[in-house]
């Protein structure tokens, strides 16, 4: 009886040491992980119903690549008459120069002749009304000048406005193409042509093309094991086990804190049970590995 005891103890222990790791001809098992992707939710900037959505889910896209339009009318139109405003006022200002150029010749006309009536009236060779009439079209042309003045600085402040609405209006029209932030694959298809979107709805859930990543769990033993930039292998089942395919990773990330337990836990049977989150990162240029796909981390 109590060698039967002490067999079944012998084998609970070196099963409990084997939980850690499982090594085969192929090396050491670290884990089973489900493959995830880095993705992006393509927003949309500005507010309209959508012209163009141009990909559905499972197309390649490319980064920089319109993907998406809303209805730039309301937008070009504004810019039409904000650039039609501002010709306007080109024309009034240009007008307004003109004016103001022809009223300082007049003034400098008035002036010379202010010098040669003023003399001619002291010594009575001409008319003190003469001199006077000359003095209030100086004074007239004078507030004319300054009128001129005032209205070409207030033309040209309401051309700035609309040179600043002009810019504004660009950008809105730039923000109205959707374009992809990465070269990848479309994961959700959010919208369809004809609805409306509000800035910062998703219209796009775009997953990269280049790189994907797989997390694992580890215990507290297998864990001392592993480095950042340490090279794994990502196990791909096949049909059958002869046809599984393997794609080198590399950890990126191993962390620093327990999860699924508690962390005041301390004895040392406790402390084996504890897990840590690894993260397996590869290229996805081949095509093998896609989001959800089951697969094994090897060493």
């Amino acid at each position: 009886m109590k060698n039967s005891i002490w067999i079944t103890t012998f084998f609970l222990v070196a099963g409990t040491l084997l939980t850690g790791c499982e090594k085969s001809e192929k090396g050491t098992f670290l884990g089973s992980a489900v493959v995830e992707v880095t993705t992006y939710q393509v927003p949309a900037l500005v507010q309209g119903p959508l012209s163009l959505v141009l990909h559905n889910e499972g197309d390649s896209v490319i980064g920089g690549e319109l993907i998406a339009l809303v209805d730039t009318l309301p937008y070009a139109l504004q810019y039409s008459e904000a650039s039609a405003g501002v010709e306007q006022l080109n024309a009034s200002l240009a007008a307004q120069s003109s004016q103001i150029s022809s009223i300082q010749a007049e003034t400098r006309g008035l002036e010379q002749e202010a010098n040669r009536i003023t003399p001619l009236s002291q010594q009575g060779a001409a008319t003190q009304q003469q001199a006077d009439k000359i003095s209030s079209s100086k004074d007239a042309a004078s507030f004319r000048l300054d009128a001129a003045r005032r209205s070409v600085k207030g033309l040209d402040a309401q051309r700035q406005a609309l040179q600043y609405r002009i810019e504004l209006l660009n950008t809105q029209l730039q923000r109205c193409r959707i374009l992809s932030p990465a070269s990848g694959v479309v994961l959700t298809r959010y919208r369809n042509p004809g609805e409306a979107v509000a800035p910062g709805q998703s219209v796009y859930e775009i997953g990269r093309a280049d790189s994907v990543h797989a997390d694992f769990f580890v215990p507290q033993g297998t864990l001392s094991s592993l480095r950042l930039g340490d090279e794994v292998r990502i196990r791909v089942e096949g049909e059958k086990p002869s046809d599984a395919k393997h794609v080198t990773a590399k950890v990126s990330f191993i962390s620093s804190e327990a999860e699924f337990t508690p962390k005041n836990i301390q004895t040392r049977e406790s402390r084996s049970e504890l897990v840590f989150r690894v993260r397996a990162a590869a290229s996805s240029e081949n095509g093998l590995l896609k989001r959800g796909l089951p697969v094994e981390i090897w060493k």
